[in-house]
């Protein structure tokens, strides 16, 4: 039955790719075109803009609405020009604005930088239309980078080094930035990249573009990009070697083990080694991730693991290579997995080595090797992973990925299996995308192998996706195998827990997804969109037996101060194949059949004001019971130094008539003492994880990606605030251009 619906799946989908290599044409390629002139004199990254060089350098204006409506010229011009050396890239920005400005934050790579008044310039170097760097400034100097790859939220974990300086005037404000040619990997034959700018204009709540980019589409959208042009071609750029050696100071306690406090020092570095102009090498020896951002908590009213993003910078550079493959919910290789124990303790990465980027123009070659310290219960590893992409049509891939896990004691078992010795994951999927992004499909292949080979160890998967202006769909088809195993990777229903014999059941399934939303936009009023949406997630058993029915109505509407509103009913049919346990204080769940609907309603106030705040409820059946879940928020903005708020979210609960309740509440602290200097401080009450957490750290850059770092944590329980741990880290890195 499996390889008749695999068989079905790829006939349905290569008629859609088929006819799509036919139905390109939506709307061309921008046409707009700017040269980049070559200059010899010395500028001064400083937002002044008073070298004579940058009144003779060619005007880049005439930017275009984006949001909240895609027709017309932008109401507040943004001018931009563009100059380049043997080294560098500059760009200077005159953003006119009428009315005050808008700075949600300084801090570096800030959350609320959308919500602020700020520009962000975009460069495919490989003129691909694949991936593209950003780097933005907002009004008060803040800087945001990352990486923008076709298919996947942009990345903005991802640091690089450059320079930007802003001046503030009463009717506008000037940015000016300069990128180091080495930050980029290009070809030298290639003097021609894709480009774009996206402004972000608070005063009247509009994004607009250089290009003329569809409301429907992101603005960072590389189907829409133009072009620049180097005026005297590129020459090969500085090999962008690197040494970035760190040292830490700690104390720390742990009650569960001792209740001394001991201290330790600790050292180690990143190297990183440019082999060519478009492929990069980068060594890891004994990483510290100490200072990385900690999850923010939610709680989980599911069956199944919940998904985090990755933090750690070393898995971040060209992590598309990697990180992208599989479905929305389906990832044959997730880099979290690496460096966490047996039994979900943190272990030690020695050390890891990657080698990325670009073979030929059209082809990218992705290698990582990384090693894992023996902790109790689980040995030293061995992860290995290789991914191999080749363009084909104008924006589409294929592309090929190959994971293994090793246990180098091979008595060791290994995360997430019940097999020792190793897992060993292989596959491939073709990715299509149209010229613009209207269409959208890919087609996906993997297999793991684990000792004794076993049967039913495959994932098929296959999506199509259609946007215009008022039309979203999508639908999705997922058929993964009981014994399809990554232990790199992140299946989150493939696990069952059978709470009546306390154990952890594999089950197979096929998901099919749909979304169909419709939108309208009205030509004036309060409202800038009206949205409809249908959604339908049907999940089977391997014999096409209900598993689960969930059916999302929701009506969303878009203000054009930013305010939105969403009301929606969701149906939930589960035919629940074992015990479960949500709560200690409501008793299992008992196998069965169970239907049941919710009511959800969620308001967000215009995020431009200085309080701002967001209200939600998501209630009606859960199970044999109920739940409703009542969430909200409240922010302080004081312009441009501090942003201060509190979240909370309470859960009432009955199961097996019994209640229970649950309770996340998380103040935070955002202190911005420069554009280089913050201090970010937040706690979080989980009644459901039982740990009251207090997160404080301290960061100051004082220089391009060399930190210093002072992160305090400490933890508690919730009922009797029992001290768990603690721990004070100083962590110091400097980065070595060689």
């Amino acid at each position: 039955m499996q390889q008749t619906l695999n068989l079905v799946l790829c006939g349905v989908f290569s008629i859609f790719f088929n006819f799509l290599s036919f139905s390109q044409v939506y709307q061309s390629p921008s046409e707009k075109k700017y040269t980049v002139g070559f200059t010899n004199e010395l500028i001064k990254i400083d937002g002044n803009l008073n070298e004579t060089v940058w009144a003779n350098a060619p005007l880049l204006d005439s930017f275009y609405n984006k949001w909240p409506v895609d027709q017309g010229k932008a109401a507040n011009t943004t001018d931009v020009k563009l100059l380049y050396d043997k080294s560098n890239i500059y760009i200077a920005v005159k953003a006119n604005i009428k009315g005050k400005k808008v700075i949600q934050t300084l801090k570096r790579d800030g959350d609320s930088y959308w919500l602020g008044d700020g520009v962000m310039i975009l460069f495919d170097a490989m003129n691909r239309r694949a991936q593209s760097l950003g780097f933005a400034v907002n009004a008060g100097g803040a800087q945001l980078d990352g990486i923008n790859q076709t298919g996947a939220p942009m990345n903005f974990n991802w640091d690089g080094k450059w320079y930007s300086a802003v001046k503030q005037y009463s009717d506008y404000y000037v940015a000016e930035i300069m990128i180091p040619l080495k930050t980029f990997r290009y070809n030298i034959q290639n003097d021609e990249w894709g480009f774009n700018v996206l402004r972000n204009d608070m005063s009247n709540n509009t994004y607009s573009t250089w290009t003329n980019v569809p409301v429907a589409f992101d603005g960072v959208d590389m189907g829409f990009f133009g072009s620049i042009k180097f005026e005297q071609g590129l020459s090969a750029s500085k090999k962008n070697h690197a040494v970035i050696p760190f040292v830490t100071g700690s104390a720390a306690m742990d009650k569960s083990v001792n209740p001394k406090l001991f201290a330790n020092a600790d050292a180690g570095m990143d190297v990183k080694v440019s082999v060519t102009s478009t492929m990069v090498m980068d060594v890891t020896l004994n990483p510290d991730f100490s200072q990385v951002d900690v999850d923010r908590q939610v709680l989980n009213f599911d069956r199944f693991e919940l998904f985090f993003p990755e933090r750690r910078n070393f898995f971040l550079e060209n992590s598309d290579l990697f990180a992208n493959y599989g479905s929305d919910n389906i990832r044959p290789f997730f880099s979290r997995r690496i460096g966490i124990g047996a039994n979900g303790q943190q272990t030690p990465i020695l050390g890891g080595v990657r080698l990325t980027g670009n073979v030929t123009k059209d082809s990218r070659l992705g290698l990582m090797n990384i090693i894992t310290g023996a902790i109790e219960n689980s040995s030293r590893q061995n992860i290995a992973i290789a991914s191999f992409e080749q363009r084909v049509l104008k924006r589409s891939n294929v592309r090929a990925l190959v994971t293994h896990r090793q246990a180098l004691n091979s008595t060791e078992k290994l995360i997430h299996t019940d097999a020792n010795k190793y897992n060993a994951v292989a596959g491939g999927e073709f990715n299509y995308t149209s010229n613009t992004s209207k269409y959208m499909g890919n087609l996906r292949y993997f297999r793991s192998v684990n000792p004794g080979n076993p049967s039913q160890s495959s994932f098929v998967s296959g999506r199509m996706q259609y946007i215009t202006k008022k039309w979203w769909l999508n639908l999705m088809l997922d058929d993964v195998g009981k014994n399809f195993i990554t232990d790199v990777g992140f299946v989150p229903r493939l696990n069952n827990y059978d709470a009546a014999r306390d154990t952890v059941i594999r089950l197979g399934y096929r998901q099919l997804q749909a979304n169909a939303q419709y939108r309208i936009f009205p030509k004036s009023g309060k409202i800038s969109q009206d949205i409809y949406e249908l959604w339908p997630t049907l999940t089977l058993n391997t014999n096409n037996s209900l598993n689960e029915l969930n059916i999302y109505v929701r009506k969303m509407i878009v203000y054009r101060n930013s305010a939105f509103l969403e009301a929606g009913i969701r149906t939930t049919v589960i035919q629940l194949p074992f015990e479960t346990s949500f709560f200690p204080k409501t008793g299992n769940v008992k196998q069965g059949k169970y239907n049941f609907s919710n009511i959800v309603f969620n308001y967000y106030s215009n995020a431009r004001q200085k309080i701002n705040y967001d209200a939600g409820i998501d209630a009606g059946g859960f199970y044999n019971g109920y739940r409703i879940v009542l969430n909200g928020a409240v922010r302080y903005r004081t312009q441009p130094w501090g942003l201060f708020g509190i979240r909370a979210t309470q859960g009432f609960i009955e199961l097996n008539n019994k209640q229970t309740t649950t309770l996340l509440i998380g103040p935070t602290a955002e202190i911005n003492f420069s554009s280089t200097m913050f201090w970010t401080t937040f706690l979080q009450y989980n009644t459901q994880a039982n740990n009251f957490n207090i997160n404080s750290r301290f960061q100051w850059r004082f220089k391009p990606l060399s930190d210093l770092f002072i992160v305090y944590t400490d933890n508690y329980t919730t009922g009797s605030f029992v001290q768990k741990n603690r721990m004070l880290v100083l962590k110091l890195n400097y980065w070595f251009s060689l």
